[in-house]
């Protein structure tokens, strides 16, 4: 149950500060910090964890940014799913590979929105959008990776720490 509460808090607060960027921090660019939140969560509990948050995280996304549902939540979940699959691998302490994984999510995400949604309605052509939009939030996404990483590294440590001692008491043994 604390665990479930924990990981609702991450979520809420993440999606609390995601909401709230644009009118704190005036820059031009939002950073996906649910999407960072997935690979983090991915990258340290592995895939079947990964591909939860994902699916809150792109529910959510998708309830508040999007005009329709899904998009956001297939997105998130497949991104949540590839980051998962490097839990077995890469040693969680390491923040370079979160970092990659979250700027290459962030680009793949931001180039299928492009191709689904601009290209669509003949908006925009490629290459401004590119270097407009896409290249700097997948810089800036990768950037707060960093800090971020840590804190959820931190909680999910704490978290992890107490799983087991749970585990390991006679008194809640079955």
């Amino acid at each position: 149950m604390r665990k479930i509460l924990t990981f609702g808090l991450f979520i809420f607060c993440t999606f609390l500060l995601q909401s709230t960027w644009p009118v704190v921090i005036r820059i031009g660019y939002v950073p996906d910090l649910l999407l960072i939140l997935v690979v983090s969560m991915a990258f340290m509990r592995g895939r079947r964890s990964g591909m939860l948050f994902g699916m809150i995280c792109g529910i959510l996304a998708d309830l508040c940014y999007m005009p329709f549902l899904g998009f956001s939540a297939l997105l998130f979940t497949l991104t949540g799913y590839l980051a998962g699959g490097t839990f077995d691998v890469f040693f969680s302490e390491n923040v370079k590979l979160p970092m990659v994984m979250a700027a290459a999510g962030e680009f793949v995400y931001r180039l299928t929105y492009y191709l689904a949604f601009s290209l669509k309605h003949g908006r925009q052509s490629f290459f401004p959008s590119l270097i407009g939009t896409m290249l700097p939030q997948a810089v800036l996404t990768m950037l707060l990776t960093i800090p971020l990483y840590g804190i959820f590294y931190f909680f999910n440590r704490k978290i992890a720490v107490h799983e087991l001692e749970e585990q390991q008491s006679p008194w809640l043994r079955k």
